[in-house]
């Protein structure tokens, strides 16, 4: 016959400790933003927003059925790099996979995933 064990009163009796989440974003999850390098320096910030806005965010770009809303944008002081956070990671894989390439003002952009970093906008 198999004995079993029951825990000893005394062990129920002790608080039980909340350990901390483990919860690990999903690949999927993390990648929401892209990084955008290249830009004209020719023109002011505002003019490179609407124009990364126009060519990431509106769904000719992507195609003709979907449409990638943008939940930041963000340009670099010295118009280096600009930032684009996307509300869906799907959206973000979507313009990253896409073997078109992507201009604005006749510049060629070079289009990545953001790397995580502390001084990236959240």
């Amino acid at each position: 016959m198999a004995t079993i064990t029951l825990p000893n009163i005394q062990d129920l009796s002790k608080p039980i400790k909340k350990h901390q989440s483990i919860h690990r974003p999903s690949h999927r999850s993390e990648r929401r933003t892209i990084k955008v390098t290249n830009l004209p320096q020719e023109y002011d910030l505002m003019e490179l927003r609407q124009a990364l806005d126009q060519e990431f965010g509106n769904s000719k770009s992507i195609n003709r059925t979907a449409t990638c809303p943008i939940k930041k944008l963000y340009v670099s002081k010295s118009k280096t790099e600009a930032f684009i956070k996307y509300f869906n990671s799907e959206d973000a894989e979507n313009i990253v996979n896409m073997d078109g390439h992507y201009q604005i003002y006749g510049h060629e952009l070079n289009v990545e995933f953001a790397r995580s970093s502390p001084n990236q906008p959240k």
